[in-house]
């Protein structure tokens, strides 16, 4: 009897390829909450009176908690284990980012966007780490990396439909998608050994006791080079995805409630999930400097193509899909090729390769702003696209595909699910 409740109980546990959709499933939550903030913002302004400059501070702060924050929370990840860290992640940016169309009282709101963006902070390097442990390289992170925009590009539909229905509170409802994410993570995800610790001479390398920081090696000599590529390839796509509404609205003179916005957005996210899922399957058979190369030359043509086509029209929604396909897909790769680097390390290399690119894009896209004030934003937004430019000189020099022990690094299982001796 004993035994056949373990053999019933083994079968739950997630591992190899159960364990990344599981993975990806998660991330759909995790994303959707994290970048969900515009949605509620025109009730936040109906209720705090605040201008469009207040409202974007708010986008701000939560881009930098998740974003920049990788930077420590990835070494965090690390000490802590990636399994409760993914868990204790996408718990907090579901509850929290669900409690906003709620809140009142203007520091309590401004205390929950940055508890929740440092849950998406903890969740993207854990549950990136344990990807990469299944053994599947950047397939499997590729097929992690599509839940992400899946999740964006639903939740605007969800939150709105609950909002009209039940009001603020009705937005609650989506925060199980959180708690049963967590638990699926803490039961059913094998535990794993602790990473070792740092060697000496990387911040941080004499003990765990310390508290974490930013592992400065990972920002010289190749782990730098794909920081800087993730960087201008992250700076690419955030343009696209706020910069076209202003172009469709301010070029095109389409209302800002039109659908053709939803639509181009949808079309770009929704082909960045299929590209990301492709290019891993690509990645095993062609090397990897020419995918991600090769990626960076087929996305310019479509984004320029964005900037010239009427947004209302079929031609100007395949530009849009194939530029999202080919600017967004490169991501698992750049992901694997961190880890690559920093293979003792996981948590660290992919928080910085995930989340501080993303930061930093997004202090970038602050010079981009002015630009469209300056020079318009067909200008701004051409000026941006052409960071590909030298984002693919650098990935010429600096992808390479080296196999390393993470890429067979087996999840050990759990003590209760051990048959006895």
């Amino acid at each position: 009897m004993r035994a056949t409740l373990l053999r019933r109980r083994h079968a739950l546990v997630l591992g190899g390829g159960r364990l990344v959709v599981f993975a990806a499933l998660a991330h759909v939550v995790n994303d959707a909450f994290v970048y969900g903030l515009p949605v509620f913002l025109p009730g936040i302004q109906m209720r705090f009176g605040w201008g469009e400059a207040t409202l974007a501070s708010l986008v701000t702060l939560v881009a930098i908690a998740s974003n920049v924050a990788q930077g420590v929370s990835g070494t965090l990840v690390d000490r802590w284990g990636r399994r409760r860290s993914a868990a204790v992640g996408v718990l907090t940016v579901a509850v929290m980012i669900s409690l906003v169309p709620s809140i009142e009282h203007p520091l309590l709101l401004v205390a929950v966007l940055v508890a929740g963006g440092f849950g998406s902070a903890l969740f993207h390097p854990a549950a990136a780490a344990l990807v990469r442990s299944t053994g599947g390289g950047a397939t499997a992170l590729g097929v992690y990396g599509a839940g992400g925009p899946i999740g964006v590009a639903l939740f605007p539909l969800l939150a709105l439909a609950l909002l009209e229905a039940a009001g603020p509170e009705g937005v609650l409802v989506l925060a199980w998608g959180g708690v049963l994410a967590a638990l699926g993570f803490l039961a059913f995800v094998p535990h794993q050994p602790p990473a070792p610790r740092p060697p000496r001479g990387v911040r941080g390398g004499r003990g765990w006791g310390r508290p974490p920081s930013i592992d400065t090696t990972l920002l010289r000599g190749r782990s730098g080079a794909l920081l800087t590529i993730g960087t201008l390839q992250a700076t690419a796509d955030l343009t696209f995805l706020s910069s076209l509404p202003l172009l469709m609205t301010g070029r095109w003179g389409l209302e800002a409630t039109s659908p053709w916005l939803a639509a181009g957005l949808a079309a770009y996210q929704l082909a960045a999930a299929a590209g990301s899922m492709g290019i891993g399957l690509i990645d095993a058979r062609w090397p990897r400097r020419w995918v991600v190369v090769g990626s960076f030359l087929a996305a310019g043509p479509f984004l320029a193509a964005t900037l010239i086509l009427p947004p209302t029209t079929a031609a100007f929604l395949v530009a849009a899909a194939f530029a999202g396909a080919f600017t967004s897909s490169v991501i698992p790769l750049l992901i694997a090729q961190a880890q690559d680097e920093a293979p003792d390390r996981l948590g660290a290399a992919t928080g910085m390769q995930v989340g501080v690119t993303w930061g930093l894009a997004g202090i970038a896209y602050l010079g981009v702003g002015v630009l469209q004030q300056t020079l318009g934003v067909t200008v701004a937004m051409a000026v941006a696209y052409a960071m590909l430019l030298p984002a693919l000189a650098l990935a010429w020099r600096a992808v390479r595909h080296v196999p390393t022990p993470t890429d067979a690094e087996p999840l050990a299982p759990t003590p209760a699910l051990e048959a006895p001796a």
